[in-house]
Parts: structure tokens; C-alpha cells; sequence
């Protein structure tokens, strides 16, 4: 009984590593999105016109808090250079 004991938790516990391991295993790929090829949706930002946009841009909308966000900032000084580019926090 002793050794069901220590062999059960064992066996569930390697059970849910082999689960998580091969079936969520997907990998990091595209994800399916409505809104690719469609024009963006409408949105209005305080102390953002129309006429501050000229040509291609990028809207990056983040939070401070955010560690994923902060990470992203090295992406949006790279893209300053070719874009239009507006943070919104």
C-alpha cells in the first residue's frame, strides 16, 4: 500500500508532463485573424487627428506596466525609421 502511495502521484505527475510536453506541442504559429487583408477598424485616440498620420504608420497601443511591452520599445524605435509612429499608453 506504501508503495501505491508513493508510485501513484508519480505516475500522474508523468503522465501530466508527457500531456503537456506532446500535446501542446503546436509550436508558436500564425494565428488565424478576421481582420487580415481588411482595412482597420475605426478608432479615435485623444490628441490624435487624422492629419498627424501621413503615409504608412504604426499605432502601438501598450501598457507601462506591461513587461512584453517595455520589450517591444526596441521594436518601435527600429520601426521609427521607416514608419509613422504613434504610442499610445
Amino acid at each position: 500500500m506504501r508503495r501505491l502511495a508513493f508510485l501513484l502521484p508519480l505516475a500522474i505527475f508523468a503522465m501530466l508532463g508527457a500531456y503537456l510536453h506532446f500535446g501542446l506541442d503546436g509550436g508558436p504559429g500564425p494565428l488565424p485573424s478576421p481582420l487580415v487583408g481588411k482595412p482597420p477598424p475605426a478608432f479615435a485616440v485623444k490628441g490624435l487627428a487624422d492629419t498627424d498620420i501621413r503615409g504608412p504608420a504604426l499605432v502601438n497601443i501598450f501598457a507601462s506596466w506591461c513587461a512584453p511591452c517595455r520589450a517591444g520599445r526596441a521594436v518601435r524605435r527600429f520601426a521609427s525609421g521607416m514608419f509613422t509612429t504613434c504610442a499610445v499608453a
